[in-house]
């Protein structure tokens, strides 16, 4: 008889609180981008392509794909559309494995002191010591990320790359048996993302696939250079 209510972060039942999603594509496809702009909606209630974010959300981004500084430059890029006072906390790590202890603990510690609404880790293949292929080891850093949650439970966001098969612009996009590893990666989430784009990078397929509510998916959406 509890009341458990729903609190959703993007409206449409793209993303509810505490839930996860995955975003994944072909390298060089502008994933890294996307998610730091959904960082950005999320922390300013803006609105992301059209679903819009339902409250203010304090954002934690772990990134080990660039340097401090060039991360930096991506970041102002994005932020001069933004206001000052957003909550988002960047930490730039090569180091922190979530499949074992010690990257646990630290895991924790960034958690317990930043207290976010959203988790982000780019990309995800980055806090695995051991095998992504290996379902136990995937295993681990699922318990890893519900032994951290504290008393509010943050939504957890990873980008993900898929198999080098996977190239060029496609209108059904969304293939998840092309992501690379274990299935829990992608079946775990509420919601997956995919990215695909053309090799001029001037158009873009982003489509959404929920996982629990199989007989309603949002729209997918074209993007064109502007």
């Amino acid at each position: 008889d509890e009341d458990f209510p729903r609190s959703p972060l993007l409206t449409e039942d793209l993303l509810d609180a505490g839930e996860k999603m995955i975003v994944y594509g072909p390298s060089e496809s502008g994933k890294s981008y996307l998610v730091l702009q959904l960082a950005f909606e999320l922390a300013s209630v803006g609105s992301f392509f059209g679903f819009d974010v339902t409250r203010k959300c304090r954002v934690l981004v772990f990134q080990s794909e660039l340097s401090i500084s060039r991360y930096q430059e991506r970041y102002a890029k994005i932020a001069t559309s933004y206001p000052d006072n957003l909550e988002i906390a960047l930490v730039t790590i090569e180091d922190l494995k979530l499949d074992y202890r010690e990257g646990q603990d630290a895991f924790y510690e960034y958690v317990t002191q930043v207290n976010p609404d959203v988790v982000i880790l780019d990309p995800l293949r980055a806090f695995f010591s051991g095998d992504e292929n290996n379902s136990e080891s995937v295993e681990r850093f699922f318990t890893c990320i519900a032994g951290s949650q504290t008393k509010e439970p943050f939504t957890l966001i990873y980008v993900h790359h898929v198999r080098k098969g996977m190239i060029g612009f496609q209108d059904d996009a969304g293939d998840k048996a092309s992501a690379r590893g274990s299935g829990l990666i992608t079946d775990r989430p509420s919601t997956a993302m995919s990215l695909t784009t053309n090799d001029a990078q001037t158009q873009w397929n982003l489509q959404f696939t929920k996982t629990r509510n199989r007989t309603r998916h949002p729209e997918a959406l074209k993007l064109r250079v502007n």
